[in-house]
């Protein structure tokens, strides 16, 4: 599924895409995306445990306001406004004329921050929704004072291999058929983060 340098992420700007915290009213809509994207999805009843109920899992959406969303084309990356998890306010897609095109789930495992899974609809691909969602994650997990991230993606994605090596993180190790479907290996990836001083 799905640096020592440090990633910068996007700036804030009056943009057509931004990333923010999820909350249970985004469950739909991540359960469609994932079904989409994934070869086998997980079971509704699982995301929902996951987005809803666990509270080492956090969740992040990336979404575009509906009035831009068919305006960007493949050649014209989507500007990205990147809203911190724990000070975004979050209302229901409905409610703000907004269409999610991307996920991130991460496992918050004692001073590590592992990525579960990254998703973006193909017609949104290659906009820099992907980059913006990982750059999320990695901020937030600074902020939560965690030393490492980490995440396994198939040998073949070459497209996030690019992605994740671009934000920093390292190759380490790889798990023999790790996926079920295509019994294709995983990459094991990590980004060791610094650890700040206390006080």
């Amino acid at each position: 599924m799905t640096s020592g340098q440090r990633a910068t992420p996007p700036a804030e700007s009056a943009a057509s895409c931004r990333v923010r915290s999820a909350t249970a009213d985004d469950l739909d809509a991540v359960v469609a995306l994932h079904a989409r994207c994934f070869p086998s999805p997980l079971p509704e009843a699982y995301l929902r445990r996951e987005l809803v109920e666990n509270p080492l899992t956090q969740y992040w959406v990336a979404e575009t306001m509906a009035s831009t969303t068919n305006e960007a084309s493949e050649e014209s990356p989507v500007e990205v406004s990147l809203l911190a998890p724990a000070r975004s306010t979050t209302r229901s897609a409905d409610e703000h004329g907004a269409t999610v095109i991307g996920y991130l789930s991460t496992w918050w495992l004692v001073d590590e921050a592992h990525i579960s899974a990254i998703a973006v609809y193909p017609a949104h691909r290659r906009r820099g929704t992907a980059r913006a969602l990982v750059a999320a994650l990695i901020a937030e997990a600074r902020r939560r004072n965690m030393v490492l991230v980490t995440l396994e993606v198939r040998e073949g994605n070459t497209a996030a291999l690019r992605l994740y090596r671009g934000l920093g993180l390292s190759l380490v190790g790889r798990r023999a058929g790790y996926y079920q479907d295509t019994g294709e290996d995983a990459l094991i990836l990590t980004l060791q983060l610094p650890v700040l001083a206390s006080g």
